[in-house]
């Protein structure tokens, strides 16, 4: 290693070189035994669990070669929730899909209209997967979320069609005409009904962020079924009525709409309404504005939590203190998990892992070793078990730096509070620390959280070693000799490789002696021949920041912690007041972070998608109807769904989510289709038949009545296995779902009486206009209130 004046000096000669193994900077333990941990990641294009079940192929390999020495088990494997959550989509969007076939087969009591209206779900579903293909997509929990909420929905345009074609083959029409007219009559309704439901979607697919990240592909699948489906009800629909109904449909000339037994039930509620149009819209408004006052009772969050049990425990040790002493306090918790359902529990411990020991944390700067014990329940709720386990661990000594938190699993950001105080002017950075440890002292006041922390208590012990020049020079060294020496004495890094028979080793620099476990023992090294380090520098031991926070340049802070109840909004609103509270020196600015921000700014994307939505399906319909004021009485359908929407979520004690606004979007679209069947048709009867405004409205309310409630109960039960979250992967759904069925059942309810209503008042102020203006009158206003037969059939 270097020529000595007796001759070279040989490594041997001074150290002693040996194969041994490589130092340990950390270990594991699984279920208190213990393991050798092995992280597998995938690429970032690679599929989940195509690149898992590889992966478990390959240790199935290794586990017959390891045979009895070792056993490998894996404990967390990603791709199990994937497949569970598409498994459990997948079966609740089958049953949904029976259940709205079971309803039609109710209401139409003919198993071929059943099958043939059945035949739409799997060709719309089928299209739009091929459709999600060409662009890329998967069937993932998005994209299979979007298919489930659909189904409900495709076959309504199917019913629809087949419904008329039906009525027309009763009222006597031969085959081919009922088909025809049939088919001919709710075109434009269902083209009409389909395009608005679509429209709402566009402002969700120019949201950015992470909304527009997650639910662009469950846009595009709800989208892809229902265009199919419109395809479907126009064209495959009427071919399989040619083959499944003509010539089997009992032939009934003399019923009419209002002789079933549904209409019988809804004709005294509806001349009533229209007997007393005010006081129903007044009935209408007062429980628009009675469910507005539940929305205070909602809890808020941006996405419901997962169902995961897991549990995460972190122990932090105090600067300095050694892996074994991790060690122990880590055993220490995994003794505490005793009385509680586990399904398994692992431990993984990480250190600076310096060969130099203890003080090779405090000289190489990095940071204190720490453990990570991840908890995976069978059974219990976990925030009780995560509040439980804080109560125990704090009678541990050294128990302020364990924290406890139930891992949320699902989608969107951790569920936390986070504030920044930054100085305007640096002078004042010297007051950050105080005001820190006052916003820290505020939020652990706020019930309902834990693990408060902040960065500027958060500090290193470092060696500091002051050279003095002087010396150094004189000993022939210098401060950045000495740096390098020191560097690499302490790391734990590779300084060279060998090629042995064992094959490529890595060979590290060890000094012997032991472990240092002082600035004294380490002031003691030799630096060069007869000049130990306290020869040439004076050491001491300072406390140092392990980070140094800035926002736009400005010294900062960042205090946080994790919120452990139900309501983020609200929990985050009183650390704020909390906060607001302080007295704090001017140039000193303290803003909030965390959840509270991604809410405030995921629900004003979601509010400004759901208005611009509106105003789409407005013009929409202003194109369908050819008119202005026609789609303003539809409109009206909408408050009447969010009366439903909000008292499904109190009643089901769900949060106010995204998922539960997205439900409102889809609303938006889904809604104004029962209005859209009804009113064409009032229309079409005033302007091609020449009934008055009132028989029109009662009969076409009569006629639409039964697809109007056959598609809208169909849809509800097709989203009731999505809505009751029974799996993993409808959690993010369920809220969505809830909030649909909700809507549709009040606006389907209310919609029948107050459309009509509403309708009948805009054409009252038609004619006071008309004859104010001197204009002609609205189709059928001139008439009597006499409503004539319907047309014979062909």
């Amino acid at each position: 290693v270097v020529a000595g004046p007796d001759g070279p000096v040989v490594l041997s000669e001074i150290a002693t070189v040996e194969v041994s193994e490589s130092t340990s900077v950390g270990s594991a333990r699984t279920d208190g035994q213990p393991a050798v941990a092995i992280r597998v990641a995938k690429e970032k294009n690679a599929n989940t669990v195509t690149t898992a079940h590889a992966v478990t192929d390959r240790l199935e390999e290794l586990d017959e070669v390891i045979n009895e020495a070792a056993t490998i088990d894996v404990f967390e494997d990603q791709s199990e929730f994937i497949t569970e959550s598409i498994s459990g989509v997948i079966e609740e969007g089958l049953i949904g899909g029976v259940l709205a076939i079971i309803i039609v087969f109710l209401f139409l009591s003919n198993w071929r209209t059943t099958l043939v209206t059945a035949v739409s779900i799997p060709l719309s579903i089928i299209a739009a997967i091929i459709l999600l293909d060409q662009m890329g997509y998967s069937l993932n929990i998005m994209t299979l979320g979007g298919l489930t909420i659909a189904i409900g929905r495709v076959i309504d345009d199917s019913i629809v069609v087949l419904e008329n074609v039906y009525r027309h083959m009763a009222q006597g029409e031969s085959t081919f005409p009922a088909i025809i007219n049939g088919a001919r009559e709710v075109t434009i309704a269902i083209v009409g009904a389909t395009a608005t439901t679509c429209a709402v979607f566009l402002p969700l697919g120019m949201t950015g962020g992470l909304i527009g990240q997650l639910f662009l592909s469950f846009s595009l699948a709800v989208v892809f079924a229902l265009l199919a489906s419109l395809v479907v009800a126009v064209t495959v629909i009427p071919v399989l009525a040619r083959f499944t109904l003509g010539g089997k449909v009992k032939v009934e000339r003399e019923k009419r709409a209002a002789d079933t037994r549904l209409a019988r039930l809804y004709t005294p509620i509806l001349t009533l309404s229209l007997r007393h149009r005010w006081k129903t819209l007044g009935i209408a408004g007062g429980a628009f504005v009675a469910s507005l006052a539940l929305v205070p009772l909602l809890p808020i969050v941006f996405f419901p939590p997962s169902g995961e049990r897991v549990v995460t425990i972190n122990v932090n040790a105090r600067p300095g203190e050694t892996i074994d002493a991790v060690l122990d306090q880590a055993i220490g918790v995994e003794d505490l998990l005793a009385p509680y359902d586990v399904d398994s529990y692992q431990t993984l411990i990480t250190g600076a892992g310096s060969d130099f020991g203890a003080i090779g944390n405090i000289i190489s700067g990095k940071g204190a070793n720490s453990a990570t014990i991840t908890v995976e329940l069978g059974s219990g709720d976990k925030q009780q078990v995560a509040e439980e386990l804080r109560v125990a661990i704090a009678e541990i000594p050294g128990s302020e730096n364990i924290s406890v938190a139930a891992s949320g699993g699902g989608f969107g950001p951790s569920e936390n509070i986070a504030f920044t105080v930054a100085a305007e002017d640096p002078r004042l950075a010297a007051e950050i620390p105080a005001i820190a440890e006052q916003v820290a002292v505020a939020i652990g006041g706020v019930k309902e959280t834990a693990n408060v922390s902040t960065d500027v208590g958060s500090t290193q012990a470092t060696i500091q070693v002051d050279v003095d020049v002087e010396a150094a020079r004189d000993a022939g060294l210098s401060p950045a000799s000495i740096s390098d020496q020191l560097v690499s004495l302490s790391s734990n890094r590779t300084i060279t490789t060998a090629n042995l028979a064992e094959g490529t080793l890595g060979v590290r620099l060890i000094v012997s002696g032991g472990d240092v476990q002082s600035a004294e023992e380490l002031a003691a090294l030799a630096v060069a021949p007869g000049v130990e380090l306290g020869d040439v520098a004076t050491l001491s031991i300072v406390e140092k920041p392990t980070t140094i926070t800035r926002v736009d340049g400005r010294p900062a802070a960042t205090i946080s912690a994790d919120i452990i109840g139900e309501d983020s909004s609200a929990i985050s609103a009183d650390a704020l007041a909390a906060v607001n509270d302080l007295d704090v020196p001017e140039g000193i600015e303290i803003t909030q972070g965390g959840i509270a921000s991604d809410i405030n700014e995921g629900f004003t994307s979601m509010l400004i998608a759901i208005a611009l939505s509106v105003v789409l399906v407005y013009g929409l319909m202003a194109l369908l109807f050819q008119s202005w004021l026609d789609p303003f009485v539809i409109l009206f359908s909408l408050p009447l769904a969010i009366i439903g929407a909000i008292v499904a979520l109190v009643v089901t004690g769900s949060p106010l989510s995204i998922s539960a606004l997205i439900g409102v979007l889809m609303l938006v679209g889904i809604v104004v289709t029962n209005a859209i069947v009804m009113l064409e048709f009032v229309i079409m009867l005033r302007e091609e038949r020449g009934y008055d405004t009132y028989g029109a409205i009662i009969e076409g309310a009569q006629t639409r009545l039964r697809p109007i409630l056959m598609t809208a109960v169909a849809a509800m039960l097709a989203l009731i296995p999505l809505s009751l979250g029974l799996t993993e992967g409808a959690l993010i759904a369920s809220d969505l779902g809830r909030v649909v069925i909700g809507g549709l059942f009040s606006s389907t309810v209310l919609t029948l009486v107050v459309v009509p209503v509403v309708y009948s008042l805009v054409d009252d102020w038609k004619v006071w206009f008309a004859q104010r203006t001197h204009r002609p009158l609205p189709h059928g206003a001139h008439m009597a209130h006499h409503t004539p037969q319907p047309e014979a059939a062909d």
